[in-house]
């Protein structure tokens, strides 16, 4: 059974950029990001909500953004000891023409991204953990072609960890 803290809910109106209502929100998941990075995972609406819940088992945390009560994405960072391995799917990036690896990571690790995901694993080595996991999936088709989703979700990710690993208290580059 997995225990959940009570999720921190924010709700945000405004104005979007691209047709939506609200403001693209800034914080997420306890990271402050850039316009830039969320505004593309984000389909048009009228509220943007965020849950975030810190779980006893699976991934440290789940962070969830709504978009009027639909899911728009969802966020999970993992602590593991071992390597794990960069798949997305059941068989790897390596054995779908959909799942591609990521090359030229500006940490210390791996990347993989599909149509709908994007997973990345990063070495901290003396910090709290030997290596954190970052999942994003995103559970919309909006935003442009598949080549424009997989490029918002790389950068999303890349500006995430880059973040997150400061606060994983992470070594390692």
């Amino acid at each position: 059974m997995v225990a959940v803290v009570p999720a921190i809910a924010l709700l945000l109106a405004g104005c979007s950029a691209d047709g939506g209502h609200y403001a693209v929100p800034r914080d997420i998941c306890g990271v402050q990001m850039t316009r830039k990075a969320v505004e593309p995972l984000l389909p048009d609406g009228e509220k943007v909500r965020l849950l975030r819940a810190h779980r006893e088992t699976g991934p440290q945390f789940r962070c969830t953004a709504k978009v009027d009560d639909k899911k728009a994405f969802v966020a999970e960072v993992w602590h593991k000891d071992e390597r794990p391995e960069p798949h997305i799917g059941e068989e790897g990036p390596e054995s779908s023409d959909h799942d591609k690896a990521i090359k030229n990571l500006p940490f210390s690790g791996w990347g993989a991204v599909s149509d709908d995901r994007v997973l990345s694993g990063v070495k901290c080595g003396k910090g709290r953990t030997n290596w954190f996991v970052f999942f994003l999936e995103l559970r919309h088709q909006d935003g442009g072609s598949v080549k424009q989703r997989r490029e918002a979700m790389v950068r999303f990710m890349k500006e995430f960890v880059h973040h997150e690993k400061k606060k994983e208290d992470c070594t390692a580059h």
